[in-house]
């Protein structure tokens, strides 16, 4: 036993003498190994948050939800487009089929989109996802209304020209989100009036998900 202390003890004070002998060395040896340890921390707090908001994005889309469409969802140079082209597109109508024989969706939908500029007196955005949709589109998607408020049903029903337009478009044709409220603006010759400004949504990791930034969503009718 005491062996094994003069031995702790001894190699204790050599470690003290080569600290005090060698500064700048064991000084760089711990920078190297602090600067180290910061960067493994700073990676994984990295995929973290990137695995998180890619979860957040995935659940945006609805971890039930079924999406029928006649294009299957990507791009890019290799997009096999010819396996899909001669794919007919979903109707209107069969929305209604999918309700009365469905027994176990809680909610289904019609929604077609398509990219317009939009226009209030001079201002105007280029580029901007017109969404059109049937009343059950809210139950489908969460859509955070932060001025204003969404769609109503008898909206929905009769089609009435109204719209609730992105954080990005309404601050970009009114300075304020909030001023974009009881306005009427315009896209392809149609007139609707403003009824709610959806809630920033910010960036999101899906290229093909819902922009609600730059985005107007409307009755389908």
């Amino acid at each position: 036993m005491l062996t094994l202390l003069t031995i702790l003890w001894n190699s204790f004070k050599m470690a003290v003498q080569e600290l005090r002998v060698n500064k700048l060395r064991t000084s760089l040896s711990l920078f190297g190994i602090t600067i180290g340890i910061i960067c493994i921390i700073s990676v994984k707090a990295t995929i973290d948050s990137l695995e998180g908001k890619i979860q957040s994005d995935i659940k945006a889309l609805g971890s039930n939800t079924i999406y029928i469409d006649k294009w299957d969802y990507g791009g890019g140079p290799d997009y096999p487009w010819w396996k899909y082209i001669s794919r007919p597109k979903p109707q209107f109508n069969e929305i209604e089929a999918i309700k009365s024989r469905s027994t176990l969706a809680a909610a289904a939908c019609y929604f077609q989109s398509t990219n317009e500029k939009v226009k209030y007196v001079d201002a105007e955005v280029e580029n901007v996802g017109i969404y059109c949709a049937t009343e059950d589109f809210n139950k489908i998607q969460t859509i955070k209304i932060g001025e204003g408020r969404y769609l109503s049903e008898a909206e929905f029903s009769r089609g009435v020209p109204a719209a609730v337009v992105g954080y990005e478009v309404a601050t970009l044709l009114f300075g304020k989100a909030e001023k974009a409220i009881g306005k009427t603006i315009m896209f392809h010759n149609r007139v609707v009036a403003v009824v709610g400004v959806v809630e920033k949504q910010g960036s999101t990791m899906l290229g093909d998900g819902f922009d609600y930034d730059n985005a107007l969503i409307i009755p389908y009718r």
